[in-house]
């Protein structure tokens, strides 16, 4: 059997199910619509549920009605821009540009931690108890556990995050940013490193990160405002 593949763009979310495409839209005097046709971000969780991050919350599709389930605060629509699942709690940790919001699955309830809601939290990489944050003013490490938050890395506190990995392959952490280009960082939180895609012009878009994924090759892929690049981390070329 085909395995589901889930496309969200600006304008729509699209199912593929090896054969055909089905799109989704947001219908105002449909409750059961997704919440907004605009999708930031996706996660199916430990049991198969597909959650979506859009512009104004969070919704989770309903296989059998094929239609979603919308989660929101009326006075307070918020872009979900990454979803962790922290299976262990029945917990999703959301980033969103009001902090970093907590979702209870069993009764769908939101919290938003005071500490952080004056951050847009961009991405959200989790190391076994703690949640690394990549926010709009550096990096902080926060404790699933004790909901406590810190802030690393000084030297980078005012440097809006895009994106972070965990190099399985040279077990360290690398950092994309906004107009500065990558960090890599190691398992005691010191840069190792710093990668500009174009050192000719520090504040070109090619140093603007988006996204960055790793492949099982090694290959670090970088999306960035001026296109993708591929980085190998073991010659360091780009």
């Amino acid at each position: 059997m085909p395995t589901i593949k889930w496309i969200g763009t600006t304008d729509g979310l699209n199912r593929y199910d090896g054969y055909t495409f089905t799109t989704y839209y947001h219908t105002s005097n449909d409750s059961l619509s997704i919440a907004n046709n605009q999708i930031i971000s996706l996660c199916t969780d430990s049991k198969g549920t597909s959650w979506f991050g859009t512009l104004v919350g969070l919704s989770r599709y309903n296989p059998v009605t094929d239609n979603f389930t919308n989660y929101l605060l009326p006075e307070t629509p918020f872009q979900v821009l990454a979803i962790v699942d922290v299976a262990e709690n029945g917990t999703l940790f959301l980033a969103t540009n009001i902090g970093l919001v907590s979702f209870q699955i069993a009764n769908g309830k939101f919290t938003i931690d005071p500490k952080l809601k004056h951050l847009t939290i961009n991405t959200i990489c989790r190391i076994n108890d703690e949640l690394l944050l990549g926010t709009s003013q550096g990096l902080y490490l926060y404790s699933i556990h004790t909901k406590k938050s810190e802030k690393i890395l000084p030297q980078i506190l005012e440097t809006p995050i895009a994106s972070i990995i965990y190099n399985v392959q040279t077990k360290d952490y690398w950092v994309g940013t906004q107009k500065k280009g990558i960090y890599r960082l190691s398992n005691e939180w010191q840069i190792l490193k710093k990668y500009q895609i174009d050192k000719s012009d520090t504040f070109s878009p090619a140093n603007t990160v988006r996204v960055l994924k790793q492949y099982t090759d090694g290959q670090i892929w970088i999306g960035t405002t001026e296109g993708l690049f591929s980085f190998d981390p073991k010659h360091e070329v780009f």
